[in-house]
């Protein structure tokens, strides 16, 4: 077997997750979770915790940086992008170690989620700045390249109806509607990434 990376990408409560557990328990395959913004939702939850001010209203699809106040986020953008490169590159390199030492490691969570994020932090914040969004992409995209140089590298993007996401959506626990708005947005990161990509990477779209 070679030693391969698969990434589930796709919209919220579309079963990426779920996926990932059964490839990991029936075939003893090496999973990892992959989520953007880490470092920086770790560290606007302590600025908040410091100063409960700056929280101005829920977390919108779990990032706590998305409830802080985006007068603050926007004078703090340079700060948010050198959090998310640092921890881009970490991320990455712990995925690469890990197909060294597994034959298939894999992901949950792509790009297209990624992406998404990036984007809502933009529009919605007016944090990163368009400037920023881009390198995050470009560098997602030239990490990607790189690994594909020594590894086969599959990319599946899962998406269902808006009823089955409803159902899975409240099976999670989620008391909050489903935010169509924002899977849409991913399904247009996901379009985004499949014409940027490079070729040697493998994408799927799978609508189960």
């Amino acid at each position: 077997m070679t030693h391969d990376l698969v990434i589930f990408d796709g919209v919220p409560a579309s079963g990426k997750t779920t996926m990932v557990r059964s490839f990991r328990y029936s075939h003893g395959i090496k999973s990892y979770n992959y989520k953007r913004l880490g470092l920086v939702n770790i560290a606007t939850e302590i600025l908040m915790r410091i100063a409960p001010h700056l929280q101005m209203n829920e977390f919108i699809c779990g990032d706590p940086v998305m409830g802080m106040d985006a007068t603050f986020l926007r004078k703090i953008s340079s700060m948010i992008l050198s959090l998310e490169i640092l921890y881009k590159f970490m991320q990455y390199s712990l995925i690469f170690l890990a197909i060294f030492t597994n034959k298939t490691v894999v992901v949950d969570e792509g790009p297209s989620l990624g992406w998404a994020n990036y984007l809502n932090l933009l529009y919605n914040k007016n944090a990163l700045g368009r400037n920023g969004v881009v390198l995050l992409m470009r560098l997602d995209l030239r990490f990607l390249w790189f690994i594909s140089k020594f590894h086969k590298v599959q990319i599946y993007f899962i998406d269902r109806d808006q009823a089955t996401l409803n159902i899975f959506w409240q099976f999670k626990g989620h008391k909050t509607p489903y935010d169509v708005r924002y899977a849409n947005m991913v399904r247009y990161s996901f379009k985004l990434f499949a014409g940027m990509s490079p070729n040697c990477i493998t994408i799927r779209y799978v609508y189960a």
